[in-house]
């Protein structure tokens, strides 16, 4: 019985340590990705340049849309909602998932953003690809009024 209450003891320990290391990664992670959003997301929806989303795009990513639908979208986006006039800031989060062994690092973030034309919402989905974070999803959407 004795044992069992040490090998208890000494798994929860490892846990508790387990959990203090993967916060604290996360909370520097955080901060990077979410410096990552702002710079990129900023520069891109700035002028709806729909290069730099093709460029910072994950694999992943270009495998479900082609840079052509990206440019078409891009372009509708730039005549529906017209140029940034102000930038929001993001909100957000790092997530991990761990599979065979090897962590994969995911964050979602929300833009808010008001345009010459309309204001809207922008969800952000990245990828820690080779350290370093790519757009594996990219959304926009009308911001509705309360």
């Amino acid at each position: 019985m004795k044992r069992i209450l040490v090998l208890l003891t000494i798994i929860a320990i490892i846990g508790v340590i387990a959990s203090l290391v993967l916060n604290f990664i996360n909370s520097g992670l955080n901060q990077e990705s979410k410096n990552y959003v702002d710079k990129t997301i900023k520069e891109m929806i700035t002028s709806w340049n729909p290069e730099i989303l093709i460029k910072q795009a994950s694999p992943q990513l270009l495998k479900d849309i082609s840079p052509h639908k990206i440019r078409v979208s891009f372009n509708a986006f730039k005549k529906r909602y017209g140029s940034l006039q102000k930038y929001e800031g993001s909100s957000g989060q790092v997530g991990v998932n761990i599979k065979k062994e090897r962590k994969i690092f995911t964050a979602i973030y929300s833009i808010n953003a008001r345009f010459k034309r309309a204001s809207a919402v922008i969800q952000v989905q990245l990828i820690r690809n080779n350290d370093q974070w790519q757009i594996l999803a990219f959304q926009v959407n009308p911001k509705t009024k309360p």
